[in-house]
């Protein structure tokens, strides 16, 4: 496995795997003191990396905020506070 970034945030990571999933790219997500990305066919790194790059240029692009709709997972692990209003 290798890693291919990591993420302070969260919500931004599971977006970024989502649209890689989008792709038919695999990542999975590790939290630690942040949210670590990993890819498990290293053949795929080239391509994950230029992906990488173009996300990270504008991550509100509606192509990524999609892509976790399009992806259909609902276990994400992600964690919301609650609020009080």
């Amino acid at each position: 496995m290798l890693m291919i970034t990591s993420f302070a945030n969260p919500r931004v990571a599971q977006a970024f795997v989502d649209y890689m999933a989008t792709q038919g790219v695999i990542l999975t997500i590790q939290q630690h003191n942040q949210s670590d990305v990993w890819l498990a066919d290293e053949s795929q790194a080239e391509h994950v990396r230029a992906e990488l790059a173009r996300f990270l240029e504008n991550p509100a692009d509606p192509r990524y905020l999609a892509a976790s709709w399009q992806a259909g997972h609902t276990g994400s692990g992600l964690h919301y506070r609650r609020y009080p209003f």
